[in-house]
């Protein structure tokens, strides 16, 4: 499990070695990410969702890590938030639209700067993260979460307004 989840995170861009895989898991550990002894099969399956958003390993486990610390209940759930926002942010739907124009952004202009990947996204994630958290508690914020992050927004609860990119890894 730990060679194929490391395997996974050099074959996604997580980390560039297994070297730093090892350093990687044993950190997440240490910070009490693999409460549900989940980790590992997080990086197996949503490594590839992070790489759509521009996010390496460092970088994931660290908003992870924020969500965890604020109440989301495990790293799967966190991560599968990420991937929800990774397949919503691209999509054009009504509810995508919607949620973009509620955060006071242009649904196209986003979906661009993901498309492009890499730090255009990872910058285009850290801005819908900052005007979601910078929001008042209203029906239009959670409209625009879940417009943006499906069900798992309410899986999350506030946990979703502690992602801050500026912050995440810092704190990890």
């Amino acid at each position: 499990n730990v060679a194929r989840a490391a395997g996974q995170a050099i074959r996604t861009g997580m980390v560039a070695n297994g070297a730093a895989a090892m350093d990687l898991f044993t950190h997440a550990t240490q910070r009490g990410l693999n409460v549900s002894e989940d980790m590992l099969d997080t990086v197996t399956e949503y490594s590839t969702q992070f790489r759509k958003v521009g996010i390496d390993g460092e970088t994931a486990f660290a908003l992870i890590n924020q969500m965890v610390k604020n109440g989301a209940r495990d790293t799967d759930v966190a991560a599968d938030a990420l991937k929800e926002f990774s397949l919503k942010a691209i999509e054009g739907t009504d509810g995508s639209a919607m949620a973009y124009e509620v955060l006071g952004l242009n649904m196209d202009e986003m979906i661009d700067k993901f498309v492009q990947g890499g730090p255009v996204a990872r910058d285009a994630l850290g801005l819908v993260l900052t005007k979601l958290r910078e929001m008042p508690p209203s029906w239009e914020k959670n409209m625009a979460a879940v417009g943006l992050f499906g069900t798992q927004a309410e899986d999350l609860g506030a946990a979703l307004d502690h992602m801050n990119l500026d912050t995440a890894v810092a704190e990890f």
